[in-house]
């Protein structure tokens, strides 16, 4: 439960110390909505969707509904003059190492803390880390998917460790004076007339249209749709996504697009009003973020996913949406429309000498090395990989464990 005001402890010996209230249960994190909704829209300096108490809260609500999701500590950092900053964290256990991680891990694509505007990010964080971490002895902070510009990037800069995944961030300014084509904004003339081509090739199988639904039972209909086409194409692959292998996260996922507080915009291609292309996106100050994007396979070949995304930017342009953020990884897909893009970093900060083994050897080493020969394996491979970590067959898993040297193993633990 939460801390009451008089068991929250004051950090000392600092001038102005700040007193820390740890809601660790989703009860008390849904009883502070209406503080974190109003610090959000009066007080924060701007954040990214994904810290919106609309997103987050839908995704808990799933999540963490049983203790499979680790534990809740959103810390609220008050000064003098009110909420200073909130801090989304979660604790969870690996083996017998103590992590503090990102509240919403694996659905998010950005995290951070939001700030209140008039006070130092770095500072702020330091103190609701220091906080969580007497609290609950961690041994390391695990960090995942921070912009180069979020609040607690200078934090991390001096106290933590890049892991080596790092990565960008594409995105598309939009202005009033461009002009939408149906191809990528900062692509060639020649992928814009493949585009249009593509088009023309589609509509003579049936009438195209293009719809978006905001949040709601049609975008959770449509945004179901997405999540199970690219589980299929990620199947096909031998791929694994933490998300998709989750069905507490799937769920997750498809309760955020039903809550009109989370910002959902679900888009589909439509042939004959059959989706073939379909995209989970959420817009939040005018700023759309491409969540997850899925094509039905048998149209593969026209680039529905393309076609549909050249269509959703139009739809963006007209709606007063002034940036498109494709998220990460960056991709050359992406930075084919793209016009600009921003860091993307996963972070730890190793705290005591199991966590500095945890974050030095495993999540900078081990993890990466696994990762990079799982996605280097043939299909095939992947696929069997694939089979035992999700351990259908007993059997066929020792074999291929054997063969593999463990990559199948670890393929659903640190899977994207």
């Amino acid at each position: 439960m939460a801390m009451t005001d008089a068991a929250s402890r004051k950090l000392s010996g600092k001038p102005g110390a700040c007193r820390m209230e740890v809601l660790d249960s989703l009860e008390a994190v849904e009883t502070f909505l209406p503080r974190w909704r109003h610090f959000v829209e009066n007080d924060a300096s701007p954040i990214t969707v994904f810290q919106t108490p609309g997103w987050m809260l839908s995704a808990m609500r799933r999540l963490y509904a049983s203790d499979a999701g680790g534990a809740i500590r959103l810390t609220v950092v008050h000064d003098a003059s009110g909420i200073a900053m909130i801090v989304p964290l979660a604790l969870a256990t690996v083996g017998n190492v103590r992590i503090l991680k990102w509240l919403g891990d694996p659905l998010f694509e950005y995290g951070d803390a939001i700030v209140r505007r008039d006070r130092d990010a770095a500072g702020l964080f330091a103190d609701a880390v220091t906080h969580i971490v007497r609290r609950d002895a961690v041994d390391a902070i695990h960090l995942r998917k921070v912009r180069d510009d979020a609040a607690v990037s200078g934090y991390l800069s001096r106290h933590g460790v890049v892991l080596p995944n790092a990565t960008r961030a594409p995105f598309v300014v939009l202005t009033a004076s461009m002009t939408v084509a149906p191809g990528p904004v900062g692509a060639g003339a020649r992928t814009a007339k493949n585009n249009r081509r593509k088009r023309r090739r589609l509509a003579e199988l049936g009438k195209l249209s293009f719809e978006v639904s905001p949040a709601g039972a049609p975008a959770r209909h449509l945004g179901r749709l997405a999540l199970d086409l690219k589980q299929r194409w990620l199947s096909e692959r031998g791929l694994v996504s933490r998300t998709l292998a989750d069905a507490a996260c799937v769920d997750a996922v498809v309760e955020v697009i039903g809550d009109p507080e989370s910002g959902a915009q679900v888009s589909a291609l439509s042939l004959d009003e059959k989706p073939i292309a379909v995209e989970i996106g959420f817009v939040k100050r005018r700023t759309y973020y491409s969540y997850l994007a899925a094509i039905e396979p048998a149209f593969a070949r026209f680039s529905p996913g393309s076609l549909q995304l050249a269509d959703t930017i139009a739809w963006c342009h007209a709606n007063g949406v002034e940036c498109v953020d494709l998220l990460g990884p960056d991709d050359e897909h992406k930075r084919s429309w793209s016009t600009g893009s921003t860091g993307l970093k996963d972070w730890a900060v190793p705290l005591t000498l199991r966590g500095k083994v945890h974050a030095r050897l495993m999540l900078g080493v081990i993890e990466p090395a696994i990762k990079d020969a799982y996605r280097r394996s043939p299909v095939p491979v992947r696929r069997l990989a694939k089979g035992i970590a999700f351990g259908r067959n007993v059997r066929r898993g020792i074999v291929a464990a054997i063969a593999l040297g463990g990559i199948g193993v670890a393929a659903m633990a640190l899977a994207d």
